[in-house]
Parts: C-alpha cells; structure tokens; sequence
C-alpha cells in the first residue's frame, strides 16, 4: 500500500471519529503510537516523560479533531503535535536536548542513484562523513554542535534523520520545500563547520 492511500485510508477513520465513532481513534492511535513515542523519546530522552507526552498528545489530537482539515496525513499532524507537546515538556523540565546515535547516524543520508554522488557520498554502502566523524571525536562533541545549530536548522535536521522525506518535512514543518532544502543545507554545513 503506498502513502496515498494510507493516507486516504487513514482519512476515513478521520472522518468516522469525527462522525463520533472513538473505536476509529482507537485504531489511528494503535497504528501511530509506536512512531509518536519514538519521536517523544528522541526528544525528551526518558521512557515515562515519551509515554506521558504521546498520551497528552492523543488527547489533545482527539479533542482537536472536529477541526482536522485533510490537509495534511493524520501522522503528519498528529506528529506535530507530539513534537509541541515534547518541546513544552522540556522547558517545563529545564533538560538539556540530547539525540540519539541512531539519529546521528541517519542525518549522514545516503540516497545512491545510477551510482552517482549523492550528497556527497558515493555508494549506499560507503559510511557517511558524518558516521566517520562520530567514530573519531565521539558523540558527545556532535551532540554539542548539533545543539548549537538554529533551532529551525536543527529541527529540519533531525527529522531528516529520523528518515522523514523532504516534502513531509515540508508538511510537518508547514514551510515550503526549496525552504527545507535550504535549512538542511545550511544546517549541515555548520554542523560540519563546528566539528
């Protein structure tokens, strides 16, 4: 099944909670949890604070679904949410930011076509500069750069990482795509810069 018509599909239960059927929300929350809850996760960087989150998250995409506009997926919306709801959790706990190394390791992307460079890295199986760089200075000092970088360079950055694909970037982030282009270029170069 490909994203459209997951996404229309996921448009219906959509439609059916709206219509007051909560069964539906059920089924859109037990296909999404697991995603939202990694995405808190990365975030917040604690177990019990991720599943908090993810739970006031639902509720919030729950009460706020008469005015879901089929804009956007549901995950992408639902998505953005969590991720608002985490940053508000942060600050409410005054905790610095950490990334996980898988996301360190997924920001060095590595996209192959007809064996060309892409993004400058010449094959899917060759390691990114970035995975080289995380194996010589260690992943504390790339932890510092990256929390260094501007928050919307940051941001554009991680979900990247996180293997989101630049238009849904563009969807999460409600900015247009030659935007998160820009930000992802500009992000990396000072994240190469400052290591």
């Amino acid at each position: 099944m490909n994203r459209e018509q997951i996404k229309q599909r996921d448009f219906g239960l959509v439609r059916r909670v709206q219509a007051g059927e909560t069964e539906a929300f059920t089924t859109l929350t037990t296909k999404y949890y697991g995603p939202l809850l990694r995405t808190a996760y990365d975030l917040l960087r604690n177990r019990e604070d991720a599943r908090e989150c993810v739970q006031d998250s639902l509720l919030k995409a729950y009460k706020y679904m008469p005015s879901f506009n089929f804009q956007a997926s549901f995950f992408t919306w639902a998505y953005r949410i969590t991720m608002n709801q985490a940053i508000d959790y942060r600050r409410k706990q005054s905790k610095k930011k950490e990334i996980s190394f898988e996301t360190l390791i997924a920001i060095g992307e590595k996209e192959n076509k007809d064996g060309k460079r892409v993004n400058g890295f010449k094959d899917k199986n060759e390691a990114s500069p970035l995975q080289t760089l995380v194996a010589k200075e260690g992943i504390a000092k790339v932890k510092t750069a990256i929390t260094r970088i501007p928050k919307e360079q940051r941001k554009v950055l991680e979900l990247r990482g996180e293997g989101h694909s630049y238009q849904e970037i563009a969807e999460i982030e409600g900015i247009p795509l030659g935007t998160v282009m820009s930000r992802l270029y500009y992000a990396r170069n000072k994240l190469r810069a400052r290591l």
